[in-house]
């Protein structure tokens, strides 16, 4: 069977090479791809660092540190069975085909674990 790759690149985001059974990830800042395959991944997570602590709260009850929010930047973190993970600095700006190409790779981690 071929594998049928869906290729995610743009200014300020990793590139993503989505394959049949991986992922190849080229962050931002580096010039090669790492594997993952998908039976080792255990979670794919893309969220702001500040969205799940105390400055998360200040920065949405405080309209000049609201200011400062929309700076900052998302990450997208790779979460191993083995416990290892890997985080890929992403911009500030939000990208929607990121963000359903992150969701395509959750639906088949989650389809993955319940053939398990």
């Amino acid at each position: 069977m071929l594998d049928s790759t869906i290729t995610f690149e743009q200014d300020g985001h990793p590139t993503i090479k989505l394959f049949d059974d991986r992922i190849s990830i080229k962050s931002i800042d580096y010039s090669t791809y790492r594997n993952f395959t998908l039976d080792k991944i255990k979670e794919l997570k893309f969220y702001r660092p500040y969205d799940n602590s105390f400055l998360g709260l200040l920065f949405l009850v405080n309209p000049v540190w609201r200011k400062f929010r929309e700076t900052d930047n998302y990450v997208l973190r790779i979460k191993l069975k083995d416990g290892e993970y890997w985080d890929y600095e992403t911009t500030s700006n939000y990208n929607q085909t990121f963000v359903d190409l992150v969701k395509r790779i959750q639906e088949r981690l989650t389809i993955q674990d319940k053939a398990e």
